[in-house]
């Protein structure tokens, strides 16, 4: 197969690769060379060439979460964004916050009234927080906090996944960790998303440092079935870590809000569940019914995603795209 890759075995077993975006840079590392995205051939999940190792860059040296500190408004807002979520399906209870950094975000969960808690790898991370916030947040792997009796109403996976080397076997240790009738709350970029269209190579969120994988709906909502979870809700939100500015900012703002609107944000939102438990979704806002894409699954599988509203056909997508190539 013309530009095809072999590159380490994918999720799903196959190790055959399509080179479908070059010269992505690096974020963090401004002399490596550019990365490719490449996409398996047999079930279309993409990741990052070569492959981020882990080890690189989460370890006791990292020192990431002092940009949480640094940006503490905007992190809040962040979670305030998250609770807003959640509370639609569980506006009470005990919450864990995985891969919680320096744990704004269960700070802001204990006022708004859950019993917050994080996980956080980083002990340095966890120190801070715990000083600062005076949080509760456990300094373990997420094996060690499966194995333990306590479960959760809430488990939170914000922007963690893309991140692991195994997130299937991840995800089955936060389904562990869920009360029978508990949520997981999982949130990943979406590469196939209008606004990555727009922006391209430099869109940030390839973030080809640290990403390992690149999620689209569909790929993400496979590897949360196959975890032994089932999907509740799934849509798309803007990702607001953009920078407005200049004569293109102008445009862009807009843009994107409207490709949030229409259900293209680079954001994927995922409610999840353990299968055959009784959860329901909080009703639809029928103000804004063209955003909400809901997943129904009954079985290992994602049976169909239902839109609510009309799809743009085809070719109103290339008119949009070719729009947008012409404003910016």
């Amino acid at each position: 197969m013309k530009n095809c890759i072999k590159e380490n075995t994918c999720l799903c077993g196959d190790n055959r690769y399509k080179v479908i975006r070059k010269g992505v840079k690096y974020l963090l590392k401004k002399g490596k060379p550019p990365a490719k995205i490449i996409k398996c051939v047999h079930c279309d999940l993409a990741r990052t060439f070569p492959s981020p190792a882990p080890s690189e860059f989460y370890n006791e040296s990292d020192k990431g979460y002092l940009y949480m500190l640094e940006n503490e408004d905007l992190w809040r807002r962040f979670a305030g964004n998250i609770l807003s979520e959640i509370s639609g399906y569980k506006p009470s209870g005990e919450l864990l916050d995985v891969g919680c950094g320096i744990g704004i975000l269960a700070d802001e969960a204990n006022k708004k009234g859950y019993q917050a808690s994080g996980l956080e790898i980083n002990p340095d991370a966890a120190s801070v927080g715990r000083e600062r916030y005076k949080v509760s947040l456990f300094n373990l792997s997420i094996s060690q906090m499966s194995a333990s009796d306590k479960r959760w109403d809430v488990v939170i996976l914000n922007h963690v996944l893309e991140h692991l080397l195994q997130p299937v076997q991840f995800l089955s240790d936060c389904r562990r960790l869920l009360k029978e009738d508990g949520i997981l709350y999982i949130g990943v970029p979406s590469y196939k998303s209008w606004t990555a269209i727009v922006e391209g190579k430099d869109w940030p969120h390839f973030f080809v440092d640290q990403h390992i994988w690149q999620w689209t709906h569909k790929t993400i909502c496979e590897v949360v079935n196959m975890a032994g979870l089932s999907i509740v809700n799934i849509h798309s939100k803007r990702n607001n870590h953009y920078h407005f500015g200049g004569a293109r900012g102008k445009i862009k703002r807009p843009l994107y809000r409207f490709f949030e609107i229409i259900g293209k944000g680079d954001q994927i939102i995922l409610i999840a569940k353990n299968f055959n438990k009784g959860i329901t979704s909080p009703e639809p806002d029928l103000s804004d019914k063209t955003r909400l894409l809901r997943c129904v699954s009954n079985d290992t599988q994602s049976r169909g995603v239902i839109a609510r509203g009309e799809a743009p056909k085809q070719s109103n997508v290339d008119n949009i795209m070719n729009l947008v190539s012409v404003l910016l």
